[in-house]
């Protein structure tokens, strides 16, 4: 073969290569448009949800039946969740093709309460989002020891910078009381020094907890302790030690 044939042979197969790539676009063009013009939303399905109900779970997410289900962004669907509705804490938006859109929600409710400069007072979740507002907090932890700048409901609270530390302390002191199911027992948390907390503990026990490291561990001497008190003993759990806690009865 000369060489001007087997240039001419080349040419040939490289337009019948490039054919082939458009022709294999213009399918995904066509595939996509197809499944644009057909796919619809035709059911969302919501779960997780309890403080809110499912129309309004739906209303803040933004979705209508109906609506393309290519033309769905997830992230903004999540937002609007999480930003409209204050308790809930984390949405989770999945598509499920021909057209379902599962929208699983966790909502955070009201554990604690703290007291604005303004008199407001504050509910916030164990992950220290402000939840709601409350005029009767009796039902609530009572936390101590921050100034909050702001307190704006949907949102986690803002401190100075130099109080941050106080925030995640006392996030974390609220998840381990709800992991150990004691949130309904303790009144007050106290975190106006992290060198020094303090917990009132069923309004029968004053415990210190000392710093803000080990605090898992503190709480497994603390669950030793109660299991070994009798009803109606009062007094002071130390949990300042790293290594034990210690009972001093009144």
């Amino acid at each position: 073969m000369d060489k001007a044939l087997s240039a001419r042979y080349a040419d040939t197969r490289r337009t019948e290569k490039t054919a082939r790539i458009i022709r294999w676009i213009l399918a995904v063009l066509c595939i996509i448009a197809a499944l644009y013009g057909f796919l619809k939303i035709t059911d969302v399905q919501i779960s997780g949800n309890m403080v809110y109900s499912t129309k309004e779970v739906l209303s803040a997410s933004g979705l209508r039946l109906g609506s393309p289900l290519l033309l769905i962004g997830r992230g903004t669907v999540k937002r609007g969740i999480e930003s409209e509705l204050p308790a809930v804490e984390k949405a989770d938006v999945r598509l499920h093709l021909p057209g379902i859109v599962v929208i699983r929600i966790r909502e955070g409710t009201g554990v604690g309460s703290l007291q604005m400069g303004d008199g407001r007072i504050l509910l916030l979740s164990s992950k220290g989002k402000v939840v709601g507002e409350t005029e009767d907090p009796s039902g609530y932890i009572r936390l101590v020891g921050m100034n909050p700048v702001s307190g704006e409901v949907g949102r986690r609270l803002e401190l100075e910078k130099v109080d941050e530390a106080k925030l995640d302390c006392l996030t974390e002191l609220l998840t381990l009381l709800e992991e150990h199911g004691k949130i309904e027992e303790v009144r007050e948390l106290d975190v106006t020094n992290l060198t020094s907390i303090r917990m009132n503990y069923a309004d029968r026990f004053q415990v210190r907890l000392g710093g803000a490291d080990h605090l898992e561990k503190k709480f497994g001497f603390l669950e030793q302790i109660l299991e070994e008190l009798s009803y109606g003993e009062t007094g002071i759990i130390d949990l300042t030690r790293e290594t034990e806690g210690h009972y001093i009865p009144r």
